[in-house]
């Protein structure tokens, strides 16, 4: 991992892709506070009920229709676009879900959120082994198993104090816009990154 860690370090693209992971991940996965979020808004009971199911199985359903689309990725070559579109994309579904008055428009936010996070997961991944030397691949591997672990306990501490914090509905949304505003800092810093294609493209 250090040695993962050195090459990220010097290499701007890989790095910004990474931390587009970890902004995703630590700033806009409230699945920590679903739970209130299911019985302040949308009237579950003290222990669950549908409105945590509904919430939950949306992001995953999403995830399933864009995974069965995936074919489609092939013909895109601007990887560094398609990850800012996807992180963005996932920050403000996220955001709209925590604005929404009804369970059913927060499962539509949620599904779309859910799609984005296969776009994102699917490009970065790809982009990882194409912008990386043969040597490294393995060692950013190390480094990818972190970000993908940690990412979301991260996100439940973050999204569970600012719960206690300003309420359940504003750690969500805010947290979604917080996503998709650092992303777009990420490039305007790196702007490679949104020009990035694999070489041969």
């Amino acid at each position: 991992m250090r040695a993962g860690l050195r090459y990220l370090a010097g290499q701007p693209i890989l790095l910004t892709a990474y931390l587009a992971d970890l902004t995703a991940m630590a700033f806009g996965m409230p699945v920590a506070v679903f739970p209130q979020l299911s019985q302040q808004a949308f009237g579950d009971p003290p222990g669950g009920g549908p409105a945590i199911g509904v919430l939950s199985a949306a992001l995953s359903l999403g995830a399933l229709a864009a995974g069965c689309c995936a074919g489609a990725f092939t013909r895109v070559r601007r990887h560094g676009v398609m990850v800012t579109a996807a992180v963005c994309g996932w920050g403000l579904a996220v955001a709209g879900a925590g604005l929404a008055r009804s369970l059913w428009s927060a499962a539509a936010c949620l599904l779309l959120s859910g799609g984005a996070l296969t776009v994102l997961s699917v490009f970065r991944k790809t982009l990882l082994q194409a912008a990386a030397v043969d040597a490294m691949r393995g060692r950013l591997q190390g480094v990818d198993t972190v970000v993908g672990a940690g990412g979301p306990r991260l996100a439940g501490i973050l999204h569970g104090t600012a719960a206690a914090t300003w309420g359940t509905s504003w750690s969500i949304t805010g947290g979604g816009l917080l996503t998709a505003a650092v992303m777009v800092a990420l490039v305007l810093a790196v702007p490679a990154f949104w020009r990035y294609s694999p070489v041969g493209a």
